[in-house]
């Protein structure tokens, strides 16, 4: 992360020349173009196409497939977030969850068509899934046990995953009713070369594997390390062998060609989020925002939850609703369950404790009335999604950024 606000440091006496607005405007529109394009043409149609394969076409096989891959980057990428002289950590994550739960879940009820209605089970289990994450974070930090508590946390993680997966089964995910992406294009070419999807369909290609497995390695590594001539000779070495891997005409490669897109979209929506954040941090400081901690940390939530956003409008554009609704509930599980227990272990997570805490507090209420406004339309409406429940979870993010405003007056 350090090393992309460098770069932008480096471009300083251009942007002084040319202005901020124009180029970090275009950037940004390029950029989030190019992660909706990638969500819709590549992430959603292969994981939808990697259930087929597996003979598992249930909404909760992949909705979890989605989440999975969506979160593991976000909580990856928290420890680049987390500042050296204060502890973000639990900040940032607990901001994600928020923003899951107030501004995605409420897109997606709000963007829908018609009517439609949630599927019961999932929901009602997510629900709960997150009030019980919840209930052992608190109990982590009132007992102290950190460590051993974490591993807990984790196991419980795998029991509501494997439970999730049985009760998705009660529904099975309508795949006939997202359109097929349109063929490869002068625009399109590139991002299909990138996800390691071969313009020609049905004919595997050597040098789009290698270079689409060589240009995302490498974007990778210079995004949050600092690049070096022996590492992109690595990279290169790694990507032949996997590009001779996928090449190789076999059932089962098929099944791992289909991961592999989907871990190249994951990582680029991570590697297009990290450099909008990027460039946010790097107008907020040149502007001397007052709060800047509290600019900070939204940025990164912000930025924590951007994939996921791209496939659920992506989700809401194909009409796969019930999916767009579950997956931030889900990722918001896997952040609680996973993401803390991650940085408890590693010795990055801390206790909360006096004023350092407000933030937290706020964000952890806030998260829970949300998801007891989702059970309350649960039981009064029988899941259905009406906008008017969009809406309502829609102004607690409202809410809760006066409040946030209001204590950081106060602290003054």
């Amino acid at each position: 992360m350090e090393s992309n606000v460098r770069i932008y440091d480096k471009l300083e006496p251009l942007f002084d020349k040319v202005g901020y607005l124009v180029p970090f405007s275009l950037a940004f529109s390029v950029l989030t173009a190019a992660a909706i394009s990638l969500a819709h043409r590549h992430m959603v149609p292969t994981s939808e196409k990697i259930c087929q394969k597996l003979n598992r076409q249930f909404l909760g096989t992949q909705s979890a497939l989605l989440s999975l891959c969506l979160s593991f980057f976000p909580i990856y990428d928290v420890r680049f977030d987390t500042c050296r002289e204060k502890n973000f950590t639990n900040k940032i994550l607990d901001y994600s969850i928020l923003l899951n739960l107030t501004v995605l879940v409420p897109a997606a009820i709000i963007l829908r068509e018609g009517r439609e209605r949630a599927e019961k089970e999932s929901m009602y289990y997510s629900i709960f899934s997150f009030l019980g994450g919840t209930i052992a974070h608190i109990c982590l930090n009132v007992c102290r046990a950190t460590r051993l508590g974490s591993f807990g946390m984790l196991l419980l993680y795998g029991v509501h995953l494997e439970a999730f997966l049985s009760m998705g089964k009660s529904y099975i995910a309508n795949f006939s009713i997202c359109p097929e992406p349109r063929p490869s294009n002068r625009r399109t070419f590139a991002l299909d070369v990138v996800a390691g999807v071969c313009p020609s369909e049905g004919k595997a290609s050597f040098a789009v594997f290698l270079v689409s497995s060589f240009v995302s390695g490498l974007s990778f590594h210079a995004t949050y390390f600092t690049p070096a001539a022996s590492s992109a000779l690595c990279i290169l070495g790694v990507s032949f062998l996997l590009s001779c891997g996928l090449y190789a005409g076999t059932k089962k490669t098929g099944l791992l060609r289909l991961f592999y897109t989907l871990l190249c979209c994951t990582a680029w929506l991570k590697i297009i989020s990290t450099h909008l954040g990027s460039m946010l941090l790097f107008l907020s400081d040149r502007k001397n925002l007052l709060n800047q901690d509290f600019v900070r940390i939204s940025v990164y939530g912000w930025k924590n939850v951007f994939p996921t956003l791209c496939v659920v409008l992506c989700a809401v554009f194909q009409k796969s609703y019930k999916m767009a609704v579950l997956l931030p509930l889900l990722s918001s599980i896997q952040h609680i369950l996973v993401g803390k227990s991650m940085f408890f272990i590693a010795g990055n997570g801390y206790p909360l404790d006096g004023a350092e805490c407000s933030l937290e507090t706020l964000c952890f209420f806030m998260s829970i009335i949300a998801v007891i406004v989702l059970f309350v339309n649960n039981e009064l409406r029988s899941s259905m999604l009406e906008r008017e429940l969009g809406v309502t979870m829609l102004l607690l993010y409202f809410v809760f950024l006066l409040l946030c405003q209001a204590c950081l007056y106060l602290d003054e």
